[in-house]
């Protein structure tokens, strides 16, 4: 198992996947359920890193059944948000809302505020696509809140993503392009690029806040760009004060 973790975060997916699917083999062969569902956790990042989406659910769906039978929460944290995750990259809200809501729980029980923070604001961006805007506000604010306490920019970028989302769908476009230019510049300070499915949301967004604004669109992003993460955060916050 080590040597799978040490080739992930070499980079070396193909090493990844050789020792991951080794030791599956071997956990198998002794029966040891632990090892097994640690095994098919790893199998399951490297299926995500190769982008086969079908490979990806069949194992975290595997994973979630068998971390629910041991009692493994850890585990079944991380399948059901990956199992959420591509629902909705699916369109299939309702099954995001359920498996990272359940993702959020059990990381909230183990104490894990950044997986908690990351599952709920999988969440809120499902609410936001089914129309709950106040559910997604409130799932929003818990995310946004827990990471910036934190300090995990990860999550925080990917809150201010749905704000970004949020803010549009209220018609605050001013607000939503400040929050899309404070966005794209924590993305590029943390050196991470947006995944094909966010890209594209993202893009649209944009493009929506363009239409809107017309000549005043980009003055506003920029603006987003020069405020500091918590005037960012303060104005995401501001942004769902309606919604409650």
């Amino acid at each position: 198992m080590s040597a799978a973790v040490i080739a992930e975060r070499l980079g070396d997916i193909e090493g990844q996947a050789r020792h991951s699917d080794e030791a599956y083999a071997a956990f198998a062969a002794v029966g040891d359920e632990q090892g097994l569902a640690d095994a098919l956790r790893e199998r399951g990042k490297t299926a995500s890193a190769r982008g086969d989406v079908v490979q990806q659910d069949a194992i975290y769906a595997e994973l979630a059944e068998l971390a629910e039978r041991i009692g493994d929460h850890w585990n079944g944290a991380i399948a059901l948000n990956n199992l959420g995750d591509a629902a909705s990259q699916s369109g299939d809200w309702e099954r995001a809302v359920e498996l990272c809501g359940r993702s959020s729980a059990l990381r909230r029980e183990l104490g894990d505020e950044w997986g908690m923070a990351l599952a709920l604001c999988n969440v809120a961006f499902a609410e936001s696509q089914l129309g709950r805007l106040s559910s997604a506000a409130s799932s929003l604010r818990v995310a946004l809140d827990t990471s910036m306490k934190i300090d995990a920019k990860t999550v925080v970028s990917f809150c201010l993503d749905v704000s970004v989302e949020l803010a549009v769908a209220q018609g605050r476009m001013h607000e939503a392009a400040r929050l899309a230019g404070a966005a794209s510049r924590l993305l590029e300070e943390l050196g991470s690029v947006q995944g094909s499915f966010e890209g594209a949301w993202f893009e649209r967004a944009v493009e929506s806040i363009r239409e809107s604004l017309g000549a005043d669109a980009e003055a506003e992003i920029r603006r987003g760009r020069e405020l500091s993460l918590d005037e960012a955060a303060a104005v995401a916050l501001a942004a769902t004060a309606d919604l409650d």
